[in-house]
């Protein structure tokens, strides 16, 4: 079907419209924000917030002079800047171990700093709504895929990475909470 006949199925509340789009899409909005982002982690969460966006502007459209593709990379452009100008304002901490190889691993403070993440990680992770706690143990824990954890959830693919993009999003903001506040202890 015609993508600008599937944007406005799905404007009207058509989610498996959105869905096709999505597919027919996903890929190609994925390279072009790789062409700008090094980490791969963090273009697919650009992926996701590129196609929340869009879906949620869907009642903005106007089905007569409608350019879909156009307006879809221009939500991506737009977020691909917003996370640029953020990332600017926070730079990355590299830590000098980081710069050497150390032959046994990782150093003792490397093991204690990566077991600590995932201690507060798992203390966070009961704090998170129980349909976000199912999709991140079906996702990561379970490692399905996100078809998969749709057909077990009995939900739709875009809504297991709607939610997905939420949990780790809220697990994210709940550690860098608690890190600011032991900070502040300090």
């Amino acid at each position: 079907m015609e993508i600008n006949k599937l944007a406005v199925l799905a404007k009207n509340g058509d989610v498996q419209a959105f869905e096709e789009i999505y597919e027919q899409f996903s890929s190609k909005i994925f390279n072009y924000i790789r062409m700008k982002i090094q980490h791969r982690q963090e273009a697919e969460d650009i992926l996701q917030e590129v196609f929340i966006k869009s879906y949620k502007g869907l009642g903005s459209l106007r089905p007569g002079k409608l350019n879909f593709p156009a307006w879809l990379y221009t939500i991506a452009g737009n977020t691909i800047n917003d996370h640029l100008r953020k990332h600017y304002r926070q730079p990355e901490m590299v830590n000098i171990d980081d710069c050497f190889d150390i032959s046994a691993g990782q150093s003792p403070h490397q093991e204690l700093m990566a077991k600590s993440d995932l201690e507060t990680a798992a203390e966070y992770f009961n704090e998170l709504p129980e349909r976000h706690r199912k999709v991140i143990d079906l996702r990561f824990f379970k490692e399905l895929s996100v078809n998969e954890t749709a057909l077990e959830l009995n939900s739709t693919s875009l809504a297991v990475r709607i939610v997905q993009y939420r949990a780790r999003k809220k697990l994210r903001d709940l550690m860098e909470k608690a890190e600011s506040v032991v900070e502040m202890a300090h």
